[in-house]
């Protein structure tokens, strides 16, 4: 299955989905759900990638995919955020001022998305929204 457009082209997985007992469900709660172990090996060098997911409803094996992948373009998102805002820089010693500088980067990664969401033109079908004045603030 292929699984997008990537630098050296088409990227082309082999892909397994087993269906397993979730054995880390809370005792007491609903156990009607779907657990699965999706596998992902790469064509050419038979490198093997595990996924476990879990879903309430049923779910086709192509949708587990794409949700996979997705979590791809995520991952490179906070990737170049942490660049622009400089959280990969810094070298902290204690919780409290990693989470400083923490706060400080995501709310910096915050500041540029909605300035260049507000700046740019938005592509042909795509309508933004307007913030509302106490949302501007």
């Amino acid at each position: 299955m292929s699984t997008g457009h990537g630098l050296k082209g088409d990227r082309h997985y082999d892909w397994a989905l087993i269906e397993v007992c979730p054995d880390d469900i809370p005792t007491g709660s609903d156990t009607s759900g779907h657990a699965f172990l999706i596998v992902r090996r790469h064509r050419y060098t038979r490198r093997l990638s595990f996924y476990r997911c879990y879903s309430t409803t049923p779910v086709s094996p192509a949708d587990l995919v794409h949700v996979i992948c997705t979590r791809w373009k995520i991952e490179e998102d906070f990737q170049g955020a942490k660049g622009l805002t400089g959280l990969d820089q810094g070298q902290v010693t204690c919780w409290t001022s990693w989470m400083r500088w923490s706060l400080i980067s995501l709310i910096a990664a915050a500041v540029l998305a909605v300035t260049r969401a507000r700046t740019t033109t938005p592509a042909a079908g795509i309508t933004l929204v307007p913030a509302s004045p106490p949302m501007a603030r």
